[in-house]
């Protein structure tokens, strides 16, 4: 229902309670009204603009190491599993630490995107660094998997994000 709806419905209405129950309607609907052209107003600020740029270039990253140096071990060590797969999981790891659905990116408040990026960057680092380590394609998963893992529990972004 909409405000126009509701005033209507409850316009011919009278009496103290009524005039309370209004009042605090009225109430919730501004703040909630408010809180919605901010968060229009935080997507088009240059900072949004930049963080969700960076968000999308950190992400190309990412996918350029799975498919130079991920994806090659992987075959090397005897698997054919499609690299899409690969994508999915990293980008779902990361997703799962910061409670964001899947397709979702574009509607995040600024400060969760900076921690998408950050994310990103140390699982582009860490796969290229137990890669280096000559490290099997499934333990560099687990290990990137828990590297993030920690760092969410360390930057405490179960209780910024995710409450």
């Amino acid at each position: 229902m909409n405000r126009d709806g509701f005033t209507e419905l409850v316009g011919n209405m009278n009496g103290v309670k009524v005039r309370e129950w209004k009042r605090k309607y009225f109430a919730a609907f501004n703040k909630m009204e408010n809180a919605l052209i901010e968060i229009l107003a935080e997507r088009k600020s240059a900072e949004y603009l930049e963080v969700r740029n960076a968000t999308k270039i950190g992400y190309k990253k990412l996918a350029e190491t799975i498919h130079q140096v991920l994806v090659p071990l992987a075959r090397e060590q005897g698997s054919d599993t499609d690299e899409k797969f690969f994508h999915i999981n990293y980008a779902r790891s990361i997703n799962k630490r910061l409670g964001i659905k899947p397709k979702s990116r574009d509607k995040l408040p600024v400060g969760k995107l900076y921690e998408v990026e950050k994310m990103q960057s140390m699982a582009d680092v860490s796969i290229k660094g137990f890669a280096a380590k000559g490290e099997d394609f499934h333990k560099i998963y687990r290990s990137t998997d828990q590297a993030l893992e920690n760092y969410a529990q360390i930057s405490l972004i179960s209780q910024r994000f995710l409450n």
